[in-house]
């Protein structure tokens, strides 16, 4: 058991968020771990409800490029920052079809600890299949969410409507906090007598990507000082 400090308001950059918290208030379909293992997922299709889930798509051409970024984790900036340039196939990949298997024994070994027995199908380019790997690695096992200050992320399969989205201090990333409740039937396995201490405590559902909050520009220690950047405490178990 151990309390943590967290920033906030979220939107660090520019402290302009009045909200204690930031809270899950909507989620989209999970790539599944399970899934993983039998094929690709149809992201052209995911991608639509991702992105009509959190408000999309826009006319803003910063607002598309934030979601572009969002579903690969940051890590691709090639332009042209729409999504759907580099996501060709409206179609699930699925090891059942003769494309897995003729493409089972390719192994793409330049890319270190990165298995692309999954990848079925060759991409069209070099660049498209870079993308592809980010992509993958980026949303596999992890869901998009939306917070009740509007902005968007990336993170676990397993988060939920109500979990919270902090930055914990001293942390790089966000994380999604999901509220345990040790009354109820879970009292009944309570060896540790945490109801009575504790009320409630906090789980760590996993790292996420909100892109406002991935960069901090300012002076943290002196905005604390301030109070414009608030420390609260939680107890995560």
């Amino acid at each position: 058991m151990a309390k943590y400090k967290t920033l906030l308001p979220l939107a660090l950059a520019e402290s302009r968020y009045t909200e204690a918290l930031s809270k899950v208030v909507k989620v989209g379909t999970c790539v599944n771990s399970w899934f993983i293992s039998f094929g690709r997922p149809n992201y052209v299709e995911l991608f639509e409800e991702w992105e009509s889930l959190v408000g999309g798509p826009w006319e803003d051409p910063e607002m598309s490029k934030r979601f572009a970024q969002t579903i690969t984790g940051g890590a691709w900036e090639t332009e042209p920052a729409d999504w759907r340039v580099w996501n060709t196939k409206n179609y699930s990949e699925k090891v059942w079809a003769w494309s897995w298997w003729s493409h089972f024994a390719s192994e793409d070994e330049s890319f270190t600890g990165y298995n692309m027995n999954r990848h079925t199908e060759p991409e069209p380019t070099e660049l498209h299949a870079q993308y592809c790997r980010i992509r993958d690695d980026a949303c596999e096992e992890r869901r998009i969410f939306l917070l009740e200050n509007g902005d968007f992320g990336l993170g676990h399969e397993n988060t939920q409507v109500g979990d919270l989205v902090v930055v914990l201090l001293g942390s790089q990333v966000p994380f999604v906090l999901h509220k345990r409740d040790h009354g109820g039937v879970r009292w009944l396995a309570d060896t540790e007598n945490k109801w009575d201490l504790y009320k409630s405590t906090w789980g760590v559902v996993g790292q996420a990507y909100v892109h406002s909050l991935m960069k901090y520009n300012g002076d943290l220690e002196q905005d604390i000082k301030d109070e414009k950047v608030v420390l609260e405490e939680y107890l995560l178990d």
